[in-house]
Formats: structure tokens, sequence, C-alpha cells
């Protein structure tokens, strides 16, 4: 069947698994949509057979390789100070990248205090998830940096405020140093 979206691709099958009219490409977007799962199928120009689920979007090669990525950015959080993004949704996953106790208003680090750092890297994370209509709830997977163990107790005293139903698995890791000086910085898995 030719595709109806581009008189230029022919025979594009969907390949979305559970769809029950593979084979049927641009037949079965409105199928999907009335299913309420939201994918779409068309090629691009570049000839890349492309679904397209609202809020998760991914690409299929005509090769078959599957690119599942989605780059997360608030003006909520602070913005990213390096080549890398403030998180990376993947799979039905959100990878939120080590937040710093930045105030992502004005720029500036919260006082040299592991208490005050702790939550001020911990409402980062927060913002970002909350960018993805998420919650701390959703978070499954924490890794804490810190550089001093010696305030460990002071930091598991707010994350356990923030974290206090059903907390994530975690892991606590002393460092050399922190990027700004900071004397925290949390990274974090999410799931939908």
């Amino acid at each position: 069947m030719d595709c109806k979206k581009n008189a230029n691709a022919k025979n594009c099958p969907c390949t979305y698994e559970p769809c029950p009219r593979k084979g049927i490409c641009c037949d079965c977007v409105e199928y999907h949509r009335a299913a309420g799962e939201l994918p779409g199928c068309f090629f691009s120009e570049e000839g890349e057979r492309t679904y397209d689920r609202s809020i998760e979007n991914f690409i299929v090669l005509n090769t078959g390789t599957k690119k599942m990525k989605t780059i997360i950015s608030t003006p909520e959080a602070p913005a990213a100070i390096g080549p890398y993004s403030q998180a990376v949704e993947s799979g039905g996953l959100i990878f939120i990248s080590g937040q710093l106790p930045v105030d992502p208003a004005t720029g500036n680090m919260e006082a040299a205090d592991t208490a005050l750092q702790t939550s001020a890297v911990i409402r980062n994370i927060e913002a970002i998830l909350k960018s993805r209509a998420l919650t701390l709830e959703n978070v499954i997977k924490t890794t804490v940096f810190m550089t001093d163990l010696g305030e460990f107790q002071k930091m598991n005293e707010v994350y356990a405020r923030f974290f206090a139903k059903n907390p994530p698995a975690r892991a606590t890791v002393e460092v050399k140093a922190l990027p700004k000086s900071a004397l925290v910085e949390i990274e974090a898995v999410a799931a939908r």
C-alpha cells in the first residue's frame, strides 16, 4: 500500500508492535490515535520512518535501528554548564544529570552548608520532573556525590524529608571535588 502522507514513500509498513493492522502504515495512524495510543507513522524527507507518540518521540531508521531519546530542558532548573542535557527520556525512563545546588533564577550557588545544598539540589530535580508531569515519587534510583561523607547525616536528614514514602534505591559516594565547589550533587533516574 502506498503511503498517503508521502507519495514518494511506498509500502511503509507500521512496525508499532501492538498494532493489529501492521502493514497498513498511514491508515493505522488514525486507528492508533482513536485508540488513544497516539503514534503517527510517516516517512521524513530523509527517508526515515518516524513515529510520534505525543510525549515520546522516536525514530526507526530504515536499517531498523531504534533511537529513543528526548532531551529535557526546563528554565526551572539550572541550565547545563557543559556538553550535556539536564535530562534525557528514553523508553519510559528519565535520566536526570547530576544537579548542583544552584538557584536557576540567579545562577548563584547555595551557601556552603550540606543541608541547604541538599535541599536545593532536590528542588532542582523536582523541577525537571515537574516539567514532564512527574514527581519525586517517580524516582527509582539516585546517586549522591558528596565531598565529605562526614556530613552524611545532614544530607540524609534532608533527603529523607523529600523521599519520605517509598524512597528510591540510592548510592552515596565521596568524591574529591564537585563542579563550582559544591558540597553535594545528585543524579536521578525516574520512571513513568
